[in-house]
């Protein structure tokens, strides 16, 4: 698998995706007028961000190598950084935007066109989605809350927690979480953040910054940190597709 969107350009750029506006269907309030209504999705979008972020991620960073290579010394990039921290936000958006879109395609009540993302999921199932959808039960629930509730309306398993890609899933949602919601905080050369005990693991070492402390935020910012994030957000919606009986659609 590459770092590389879905669809690229000839020359290995991410290609251009052009919609035309006079394609997409318009709701009209018009008496004796036609409605059409437009149903949309997003958690594809964000995967193809999240893949384009660590596609630009790893050739910044093979660009900055190679001027290490000629003498350079080796820093801490904000150019590179902020695309890796893209990828990541971009990854943990298209795990919000996959459960999210499962459990509103279910608490449609009389749905015009059956949703086909539903297709492998029994009535009562449905029914029982759409019930705690409607009491807004998903409100309370973290994300990772959200995908065990869906697989337990279905009467699926849950997903093992103690091995991989939950596990990664699990530390990327709390390296998004500490990137959004970040504090400073003095880090002491003989302590261990908890983000490094958790990821450290996880994550392919920064080669910029081989061996340099602290470790959080400058080490899984980069572009082993960036295709980390795509690639674990992706297989776990896998995983989760596959435990519910559904297709995946992104």
């Amino acid at each position: 698998m590459t770092d590389e969107p879905l669809e690229t350009a000839t020359d290995g750029r991410p290609s251009d995706q052009i919609i035309d506006i006079d394609q997409i269907p318009t709701a009209s309030a018009q008496a004796s007028t036609a409605l059409i209504g437009v149903r949309q999705y997003f958690a594809a979008q964000h995967l193809w961000a999240a893949r384009l972020m660590a596609h630009l991620c790893r050739a910044r960073e093979e660009q900055l190598l190679a001027e290490v290579e000629g003498g350079a010394k080796r820093r801490v990039d904000k150019h590179l950084q902020s695309l890796a921290i893209g990828a990541v936000m971009e990854s943990v958006a298209m795990l919000e935007a996959v459960v999210n879109e499962i459990w509103e395609d279910a608490a449609e009540t009389e749905p015009v066109v059956p949703s086909d993302r539903l297709q492998g999921l029994s009535s009562d199932a449905i029914a029982l989605m759409r019930d705690l959808r409607t009491q807004r039960v998903e409100r309370s629930l973290k994300l990772m809350e959200k995908y065990a509730v869906l697989l337990t309306c279905a009467g699926k398993p849950p997903l093992d927690k103690s091995r991989r890609p939950y596990s990664d899933v699990k530390a990327l949602i709390k390296l998004r979480n500490a990137l959004v919601h970040f504090t400073p905080e003095t880090q002491w050369d003989n302590q261990v953040h908890d983000l490094e005990a958790e990821m450290k693991h996880l994550v392919p070492e920064n080669p910029l910054l081989r061996g340099s402390h602290p470790w959080f935020p400058q080490q899984p910012l980069c572009a082993g940190g960036a295709r980390w994030a795509w690639e674990s957000s992706m297989r776990f919606a896998d995983e989760w597709h596959m435990q519910m009986g559904l297709q995946r659609s992104y």
